[in-house]
Formats: C-alpha cells, sequence, structure tokens
C-alpha cells in the first residue's frame, strides 16, 4: 500500500501551507464577483472601489484561512490515523514475533492472519483513499481559487456588482464550504466508527485467546489423567501376569478373557488418544480462526463440551479397569475357596491309580504313590496295614511293594519309612503331601536328563527348590505357586539306560490335572522313555 504522506501533491498544494500574497487575496473577490457579472450582463457601478472591495477580500481571506485550518486539522487527524494504523501493525508484528515457533509450525494459521492484516490494510486504504478524496477535493478547491485569483486580477476594474448579488454570492459560497465541512464531519465520524469496530474485534480476539488458554489448560488435564490411566493400566496388566503365573494353565481361559478385555481398554485408550489429537487439531484449528470472533465462541465451547465428555470417557475406563481388577481378585479368592483339603477330585485319583498300577513293581515311587492314595482316600490303621504301609503290632514282615532280592532288608526299611510318614501325614494336609509328591517327580525328572523338564530350582519365581511346604500357606499352594509340575496323565517312565538331549523345556499343562488327565491317560499310547506330556 502506497503512503499516503509519499504522494506528491500538485504545485498549487504550496499555497497552502504557505502565506498567501495579496495579490491572491486579493483574486477571491473576483472569483466571486465574476460569474455574476457575466449572468447579470450589466456594468459595474460607478462607485469607489477601495470602500466596497475592502470587506470582499477580508471574507475571501478569512474563507482561506477556514479553508487552510480545515486542511491542517484532516492532516493532523491522517497523522494520527496513519500513527494509529502504524500502532496496529506494529502490534500485530509483536504478536507474530511472540508467538515464535507455534506460528512458524501453522503456517496455514500465518497465511489466514496475514490475509486478515491484508483486510485491515484494504480497509485502511480505503479510509485512506477517502482522505485522499476530500485532500484532491481541497486540492480542487484551491486550484478554483487560484483561477478566482486569476480572473480576479483580470476583472479588477469590474470587481463591484451590486450589493445583494456579492451578498448572494457569499452564502452561496458559505451554503458550498457548509456542505464540505458536513461531508469532512461525516467522514470523520465514520473513521471514528471504523476505530470503535477494531477496538471491539481486539477486545473479542483477547476474549478468544483467554479461552483458548483455558481449553488448553483442560487438554493438558486430560492429557495428564490419560497418562494415570495408563499407568493404571500397566498396573493391571502386572498384576494380570502375575495372577497368570499363579493359576498356571489352569487359569488360561480367564487369563484370555482378561487379554482381551486389557486389549478393549487399550484400543479404547488408543482411541482416547487419537480422540485428544483431533480435539488438540480442533484447538489449534480453532486459535487460527480467532479473526472471526462471534463464530468461535461455540467452537469453543463445543471443544470444552467434548475435552469434559473425554475425560468422563477416561474416568469410566479406570472404572472399568477397577472393576476387572475386583473380578480377578473375586475368581482368585474362589479358587483357594474351592481348593478344600476334604474335597478331592475323581479325576486326581484316578490318574494316581493308573500311575501307580503302571509303575514297575521295584520302583520306589510306588510306596509314595501308595502313601498318597491312603491320603487322598484318609485310610484307617487296618487299611494301612494291610497294604503294607503299616506294621502290624508285633510284627517286622517286609512290605508288599517290595519283591525279589531286595524284599527283606527294603521291605523293613520301607515300613519304617511308611510309620515316619505315616506320623508326618498326621499333620499335612493332602495338597502338602500332593504338591511334595509332584515335585519330587520333577527333581527326578530333572535328575535324569531325559524328561524334558526343567528343575523347579531353575523356574521363575522359586527361591529354595524342594523346600518343605510352607504350614502357614493355605492348602499349600502360596509357596509353591512356579514349580513346573509332570503329567499325570502318563506313567512317569522308567531309567533311560543313556541320558539323551533335554529337549527344549516346556511348561506341562495343569489342566490335565484337574481336567481331563484320567482320558488321556486312558487314550493315550505308551510314551518313549524320558518323554513328558507337554501343553499343546
Amino acid at each position: 500500500m502506497t503512503d499516503p504522506s509519499t504522494v506528491p501533491l500538485p504545485p498549487s498544494r504550496d499555497s497552502l501551507d504557505y502565506p498567501r500574497p495579496p495579490s491572491l487575496a486579493n483574486g477571491v473577490a473576483a472569483l466571486s464577483l465574476d460569474p455574476v457579472h457575466e449572468d447579470q450582463g450589466g456594468a459595474v457601478p460607478p462607485q469607489d472601489e477601495e470602500e466596497e472591495g475592502e470587506y470582499p477580500v477580508e471574507d475571501a481571506e478569512e474563507r482561506i484561512r477556514r479553508l487552510e485550518d480545515e486542511l491542517s486539522r484532516t492532516r493532523d487527524e491522517k497523522e494520527q490515523f496513519e500513527a494509529q494504523y502504524r500502532s496496529l501493525l506494529g502490534k500485530l508484528t509483536n504478536m507474530r514475533n511472540t508467538l515464535g515457533d507455534k506460528l512458524k509450525q501453522d503456517a496455514d494459521e500465518l497465511d489466514r492472519r496475514e490475509q486478515e492484516i491484508s483486510d485491515l490494510r484494504a480497509a485502511n486504504e480505503d479510509l485512506t483513499a477517502s482522505v485522499e478524496t476530500l485532500r484532491l477535493e481541497l486540492i480542487q478547491t484551491n486550484d478554483d481559487a487560484e483561477h478566482a485569483h486569476s480572473e480576479l486580477e483580470q476583472l479588477r476594474l469590474r470587481a463591484f456588482d451590486s450589493q445583494k448579488l456579492t451578498s448572494e454570492e457569499a452564502s452561496e459560497r458559505e451554503l458550498a464550504l457548509r456542505d464540505a465541512q458536513e461531508d469532512l464531519e461525516r467522514v470523520r465520524m465514520e473513521r471514528e466508527e471504523w476505530e470503535g469496530e477494531a477496538m471491539r474485534e481486539r477486545v473479542r480476539r483477547e476474549e478468544l485467546v483467554t479461552r483458548l488458554g483455558q481449553v488448553e489448560m483442560e487438554l493438558g488435564v486430560a492429557k495428564s489423567e490419560r497418562e494415570v490411566l495408563r499407568e493404571e493400566r500397566d498396573r493391571e496388566a502386572e498384576s494380570a501376569s502375575n495372577l497368570h503365573a499363579v493359576l498356571e494353565e489352569f487359569q488360561a481361559a480367564k487369563e484370555r478373557e482378561l487379554e482381551s478385555t486389557l486389549g478393549d481398554l487399550q484400543a479404547q485408550l488408543h482411541a482416547s488418544n487419537d480422540s485428544l489429537a483431533a480435539y488438540k487439531k480442533r484447538a489449534t484449528t480453532a486459535e487460527a480462526n480467532l479473526a472471526a470472533a462471534q463464530n468461535d465462541s461455540e467452537k469453543v465451547l463445543m471443544l470444552t463440551k467434548q475435552v469434559k465428555d473425554q475425560s468422563l470417557l477416561t474416568g469410566k475406563l479406570r472404572h472399568e479397569a477397577v472393576i476387572l481388577n475386583e473380578h480377578l481378585t473375586e475368581a482368585l479368592r474362589r479358587l483357594k475357596k474351592d481348593s478344600n483339603e476334604n474335597s478331592v477330585d475323581r479325576r486326581l485319583v484316578s490318574n494316581v491309580l493308573i500311575t501307580f498300577l503302571n509303575t514297575p513293581r521295584a520302583d520306589t515311587k510306588r510306596f509314595e504313590m501308595l502313601q498318597l492314595i491312603s491320603s487322598i482316600l484318609s485310610w484307617t490303621d487296618d487299611q494301612r496295614e494291610q497294604v503294607g504301609l503299616q506294621r502290624s503290632s508285633g510284627l517286622s514282615a517286609p512290605g508288599v511293594i517290595a519283591s525279589g532280592s531286595r524284599g527283606g532288608a527294603k521291605g523293613h526299611a520301607r515300613s519304617g519309612k511308611g510309620k515316619a510318614v505315616d506320623d508326618l501325614g498326621e499333620n499335612e494336609s493332602f495338597s502338602d503331601l500332593w504338591i511334595e509328591f509332584l515335585l519330587k517327580e520333577s527333581q527326578a525328572g530333572a535328575q535324569q536328563g531325559g524328561t524334558g523338564i526343567s528343575s523347579p530350582s531353575k523356574s521363575p519365581g522359586n527361591t529354595t527348590p524342594g523346600s518343605p511346604l510352607s504350614p502357614a500357606s493355605p492348602n499349600g499352594l502360596s509357596s509353591h505357586r512356579n514349580f513346573i509340575l509332570p503329567d499325570l496323565g502318563s506313567p512317569p517312565p522308567p531309567p533311560a539306560p543313556a541320558p539323551a538331549p533335554a529337549p527344549a523345556p516346556r511348561r506341562p499343562s495343569l489342566t490335565s490335572f484337574f481336567g481331563g488327565g484320567s482320558r488321556a491317560a486312558a487314550a493315550a499310547p505308551p510314551q518313549t522313555p524320558g518323554s513328558v506330556k507337554e501343553e499343546p
């Protein structure tokens, strides 16, 4: 836009800036008298020029001074308006420099703002054009005055007409000057209206900036709540993994449900993140549209409502995570409650009995299996004596389980051992004996090197392999959560003649112990030595 102060002025401008010579002042009277003289076509009355021409010349000088005063006031107002424009332009530049990197990242927003600045400049150019038009009108009036001065020099001898025509012409000139003053006043009022509109726009912009700051704060709060929810989700995932380690394969179905639920929660969290990103993008869009003051207020309120809805959704997700944790705790409590010492699974007894029958008679594990069966079925002393687990009074015969050349010594040893174990069984629960037996089986398989099952000392979470069960742990399960137990669906293998390289260790399924172990034992073919039933 061209600076109004740099626009070249016509040569007649000097007559408005500097004192007018007497000849020009005297020429105004000719301007006011010449048209009247030509229209009327009459001659100059024989009157004294000095007496009658004094007042019109003074009136013309006074008009010229008033015009010059009006021009100076107009020029001052123009300079004030230019100063205000420069101040507004400086503020806009300062705002652009203050925003810094944010404006650089939002190039589209900067283009829009530059477009708004160009609109303001266009409006300023319009106002400047109006002022320039008024200036041209003043210059034209000055040119008319110059022309009137020249005519006044030519028609000085015919300078005076009748007093009536002179007064009428003066009144017409005064009316024309009054019209020009009214035009100037109207332009001044329009300029004040534009200034008021610019002030209102500035106030609305500041209000929108404040609201945008509030929205950004709410977005920060929502982001922090999202982080807290993410930490809670991680804790829930860790808790779920710990429960998975405790329950092993017995809790596989419930663990899959939990993982699917956690996946849903994570998907919802990702959806929340996407929604937050979308809302943040909308917030930046609202910041870019700050110039549209009337429409942005409703958009900011809508965005605030959406952020609040997102916060409510985050709270609901947190509540669902707490409910899932409660469900897991309830499931664990029911599991511990259901593992009563007096409730024995028929499939478990069937698996132990089948393993006992399939074990060779020379194997020392048959005695332990028989002792475990007696503990499960709560045999009496007579029943224990009949199967050889307890010596009868006054007899020291070998146990029924011993055979061959080992019959005598081993039978007495087993009888003594049976008595000791019988005394121990009175103080231990069935679950303790069962877990101890399984631990011995796993240790024996690890020592043989061909079973493919890791020793309990290598399993995570087990501090002391083969350590006795803690009497304080309920059912003997809490202190041996992570032991790797063999499958009872098939009989234990006999000792291999040569150790074979162990395959990659895999954990056997606990569901085979308490689920379909008996069916698997009845339908499965004989396994090769050193093999263990693995989890599919």
